[in-house]
C-alpha cells in the first residue's frame, strides 16, 4: 500500500469517527433531555419490593413471609410483577414495619 492512499484510507476512516462521534453527541443531547423530562414529571413510580428481599427486611424467611402474608390481615396487599412472581409496594411495606414496631422502656 502506498503512502498516498494510506493517507486516503486514514482521512477516509477519521471522517467516520468524527460522524460517528457527531451521532454520539446528539444521543447524549437527547437522553439528557428526556432525562430532564422524566425528572421534571414528578417522582418515581412506586417500587416493588420482591418476596426475598420484603423477608430480608422484616427479619424473617420467606417460608414465613407467606404464613404472614396469609394469617395477618393488616398485611399489604400483593402486586402481581408478573405471572409467576409478585411483590409489596415499598410504602406499603414500610408502613405495615413501623406499625408492628413495639416501643421498649
Amino acid at each position: 500500500m502506498s503512502t498516498e492512499s494510506q493517507i486516503s484510507q486514514t482521512h477516509f476512516n477519521s471522517k467516520l469517527v468524527i460522524e460517528e462521534v457527531k451521532i454520539l453527541r446528539l444521543l447524549v443531547y437527547k437522553m439528557r433531555k428526556e432525562m430532564l423530562a422524566i425528572h421534571a414529571a414528578g417522582p418515581n413510580p412506586e417500587r416493588v419490593i420482591a418476596a426475598k428481599e420484603a423477608a430480608m427486611r422484616l427479619g424473617v424467611s420467606t417460608s414465613t413471609l407467606w404464613l404472614i402474608c396469609e394469617e395477618d390481615e393488616e398485611f399489604p396487599i400483593k402486586v402481581r410483577i408478573t405471572e409467576r412472581r409478585c411483590g409489596w409496594k415499598n410504602s406499603e411495606l414500610e408502613a405495615y414495619i413501623e406499625s408492628k414496631k413495639v416501643l421498649v422502656r
